[in-house]
């Protein structure tokens, strides 16, 4: 019974997360566009609350309309007040699905609906050996789905202070770029409207400097072993 009751929450969230992927996807998020640009022009404060609310529920429930989102903070808000408001909003989304995942038991059956079981393997085997600098680089470069980096770490005993701050700072500098894009642009209409080559090359330097700290690990052990 006490392990039924650990499931329960997972089990809603699976529900939510099939549920809101029939009735929402890129193309309904775009077309309120102009309410929530007016919004903001109306009440400031107001049109940040309702964008972040719309955001962390998102990640919560893993939809696949972030970059939409981001690149709409960044023709509502622009590249500062927008990256703000998507940092926290994706925090806390993140957040909450991984201490759903760290209560609750089946969360491996979780996983495995978003991934092969040598890509968990892998994702897990890096963050038990240098939980920080895999974070950081999974947050930098999307080589896992964002929603696999929320719950694999809450399954190999990484705490939440460190989770907290490594997906807060690990999502800046994306976050940044894809609002700035957004800025920049000033129209987003559909969803083919998204990103440049040099945009994404400056994501992979980013994660590929968020490495350095195992490579220099892995060069000094080995020098250690020639001695």
């Amino acid at each position: 019974m006490t392990k039924l009751k650990k499931f329960i929450p997972v089990a809603i969230l699976l529900g939510l997360m099939l549920t809101a992927s029939f009735f929402i996807d890129k193309q309904t998020i775009l077309n309120q566009k102009d309410y929530l640009i007016n919004l903001s022009v109306e009440n400031l404060v107001l049109s940040v609350s309702i964008f972040a609310g719309i955001y962390i529920i998102s990640v919560a429930l893993s939809l696949p309309i972030a970059t939409v989102l981001t690149l709409l903070a960044g023709v509502i808000y622009g590249p500062i007040l927008g990256t703000l408001v998507v940092v926290i909003g994706a925090t806390i989304g993140a957040l909450i699905i991984f201490l759903i995942i760290k209560k609750a038991s089946g969360s491996k059956g979780l996983l495995e609906k978003y991934s092969n079981s040598k890509h968990l393997l892998t994702l897990q085997k890096n963050i038990k050996e240098n939980a920080i600098s895999y974070l950081l680089f999974a947050r930098l470069v999307p080589v896992f789905p964002f929603v696999l980096v929320n719950i694999a770490p809450a399954t190999v005993g990484v705490k939440t202070k460190t989770f907290l701050w490594t997906t807060f700072v690990g999502i800046i500098p994306g976050s940044f770029i894809y609002t700035y894009l957004g800025f920049q642009s000033g129209q987003i209409e559909s969803v083919n409207d998204l990103v440049s080559t040099e945009m994404i090359s400056a994501l992979v330097l980013l994660g590929l400097f968020s490495l350095s700290p195992i490579l220099i690990k892995k060069i000094k052990n080995k020098g250690v072993k020639n001695v």
